[in-house]
């Protein structure tokens, strides 16, 4: 049951994921919000948190950025000029500790040495894309020849969906390969039993 809980719980990290990097708008109305994906997430960790402690701290941390992102659609939605440069780096660098930390507790769960390999330079790819974000937000649009200010945020939102589906596509790897080991336990479980009761009836 350990296995299969923990297999839960990074299914729904990697679904949180999904909610966190694509953006579906009808109207005005995102259909797949930032904030429901981090507490997606932050809802996962306790049950990650059983075989790496540390997944916990990270909690009031993606509670942060879930409210966070919903008072950023509320001003959006009032269409108020707003610029919060220090909450904006703010934000920007709990992103980065978030996403490095957990994919770090990820990567040290008892899983395969090459699956811990990737996740880790899926981390490293994360925390470089993040940085270029947060970074982004602070060079004045003025500065830039309008076509290479396109460019180059179109750029960076390619990059964004490619390093999503990849790093859900690895996440949704390990959770199906969790469950399908949880059987396998079971029947190691009652393989054992099986020769103590027949002892016992021997007895």
């Amino acid at each position: 049951m350990e296995t299969k809980a923990l297999s839960s719980a990074i299914n729904k990290i990697a679904v949180g994921y999904i909610f966190i990097y694509f953006s579906i708008n009808i109207a005005v109305i995102d259909i797949l919000p930032d904030w429901l994906g981090y507490f997606m997430i932050v809802s996962a960790l306790p049950l990650l948190a059983e075989k790496e402690k540390s997944a916990l701290l990270l909690r009031p941390f993606g509670i942060a950025l879930g409210i966070w992102n919903i008072a950023e659609l509320v001003l959006n939605s009032l269409t108020y000029e707003w610029k919060l440069t220090l909450i904006s780096l703010i934000t920007g660098i709990i992103t980065i500790y978030f996403h490095f930390q957990l994919l770090t507790n990820i990567a040290s769960l008892d899983i395969d040495p090459s699956k811990r390999k990737r996740l880790l330079m899926f981390r490293t790819a994360t925390v470089i894309l993040h940085t270029l974000l947060v970074l982004w937000l602070f060079i004045p649009q003025t500065l830039i020849n309008n076509e290479v200010y396109v460019c180059i945020a179109l750029y960076m939102s390619v990059t964004q969906i490619v390093l999503c589906l990849w790093i859900t596509g690895e996440l949704f790897g390990l959770s199906k390969a969790m469950k399908a080991q949880e059987p396998e336990s079971c029947e190691a479980y009652n393989s054992a039993e099986k020769p103590n009761k027949a002892e016992a009836d021997t007895k």
